[in-house]
């Protein structure tokens, strides 16, 4: 046993964490006496441990309950680093819970005691003690507002232990226990990075219904933040798979467009304009509606897209009216299309030719009730490019599923009548 605990000294000269005792003028001449007498003790010999932490306990007990908070903070202090310097780890983690639970113990006391078993943490010999001694920590602030920050702190210690042993759902749900957005005491971009944490850990889960809710943790006014902007673009990115999964690609869009807008991007050529080719992309595959149109207009007025001829004929072709040959649009950009979704790594890629050739059968749909108000159903599945039962559900699914077109379809007559009819208040006023 006395061998172990030469070697465990051996690891532990290395490291100086020394926690900051109050200066001898602070505290009062009695409990600066216990101290000194205790490190002399155990200077002398080691095993003496034991007898100098029973003095300082007694020693705490009296300023305990007299209310003197420095002395009694000092004095837990010098307890907690006794036992570190003696390297002395159970020791150590009975006495941090000794201290935390003793009769009317000063919220001070408990502070000083937390924070110096988190600076120990890192001069652990073992990851077993290691493991030990954060628990313990762990255990101690519980339910402690006054240490929430430094249990936050330990939490993250651990779920990252836990990752790297492959218990990727261990730490994803130890660190959903903790409501940092609530945390006064830690800056923001601690804040942010613990967010970005607890979101990053429910995507590896597969859990994207928990990660947007944990995304939604990050404020507007945290990401309007200069200072933490490289934190904002790995939220962005984290955003885009969790919107994928809902296949939302209008927001997916509005994500690569924000990476495209901020600082350090515009700084690189590559990658802004890669960002910008994302957002045309996913802008296109979006369902239409007033946002989806806003967008569509704006990027094409983008002077950078001199530098993507490609992405501007493509906006070109939706925000013309004038239809669309979907095989002509497959040939021309099919390439250019998957080399950018092979280009951008993601989790799983997005099927895009679907989607793509709806949003193309919709534009046209658009552009030909724009022209005419009573078609053939066989003409207009020629225009469309479909069969005639395609081009019926077609029609079907933009008036009653979408709303996004007024028509009627006379089967027996094979006509479909485009337009809104005016409402009675029109009639009536124009009559």
């Amino acid at each position: 046993m006395g061998a172990e605990n030469e070697d465990v000294n051996m690891e532990v000269e290395k490291p100086s964490a020394k926690i900051d005792e109050k200066p001898p003028q602070e505290i009062d001449e009695k409990a600066q006496q216990a101290i000194e007498k205790a490190r002399e003790m155990v200077s002398k010999d080691s095993s003496k441990l034991n007898g100098a932490i029973a003095l300082l306990l007694e020693s705490e007990r009296v300023h305990r309950l007299s209310n003197d908070t420095l002395e009694t903070s000092a004095l837990c202090a010098a307890i907690v680093q006794l036992c570190f310097e003696q390297g002395d780890w159970e020791a150590l983690n009975t006495n941090i819970v000794l201290l935390s639970k003793r009769r009317a113990q000063l919220k001070q006391a408990v502070t000083k005691v937390v924070q110096a078993g988190v600076e120990f943490v890192e001069h652990t010999p073992s990851e077993e003690i290691k493991l030990e001694l954060l628990n313990t920590l762990r255990t101690v602030s519980e339910g402690k507002l006054y240490v929430e920050l430094e249990r936050a702190r330990i939490t993250r210690i651990i779920a990252e232990i836990k990752e790297s042993k492959g218990d990727v759902e261990g730490a994803c749900n130890i660190m959903q226990d903790m409501q940092v957005e609530t945390y006064g005491t830690m800056d923001r971009r601690e804040k942010t990075e613990f967010i970005l944490e607890q979101v990053r850990l429910c995507l590896l889960k597969k859990d994207y219904i928990r990660a947007g809710i944990m995304a939604k943790k990050v404020t507007a006014k945290t990401l309007a933040a200069k200072d933490i902007e490289d934190l904002i673009l790995r939220y962005y990115l984290h955003l885009v798979e969790i919107k994928l999964e809902s296949g939302d690609y209008l927001e997916v869009c509005r994500c690569y467009l924000s990476r495209y807008e901020a600082k350090s991007v515009q700084a690189d050529e590559k990658l802004y304009l890669q960002e910008l080719r994302l957002a045309i992309f996913f802008l296109v595959l979006s369902k239409r509606d007033p946002m989806q149109s806003d967008l569509l207009h704006r990027i094409k007025a983008y002077k950078t897209l001199e530098k993507l001829p490609a992405y501007g004929e493509i906006l070109k072709l939706f925000t013309t009216e004038e239809l669309i040959r979907w095989d002509h649009l497959r040939e021309g950009y099919s390439a250019e299309l998957s080399s950018l979704v092979a280009s951008a790594n993601f989790e799983t890629d997005p099927a895009w030719e679907t989607p793509l050739q709806d949003r193309t059968i919709e534009h046209n749909l658009r552009v030909v009730s724009s022209y005419y108000s009573r078609l053939e159903l066989q003409r207009l599945a020629e225009l469309l490019n479909l069969s005639v039962g395609d081009t019926e559900e077609r029609v079907t699914r933009m008036v009653s599923d979408e709303k996004a077109l007024w028509a009627k379809i006379d089967r027996p007559a094979g006509i479909v009548v485009f337009g809104n009819p005016d409402s009675l208040d029109t009639v009536l006023n124009e009559w």
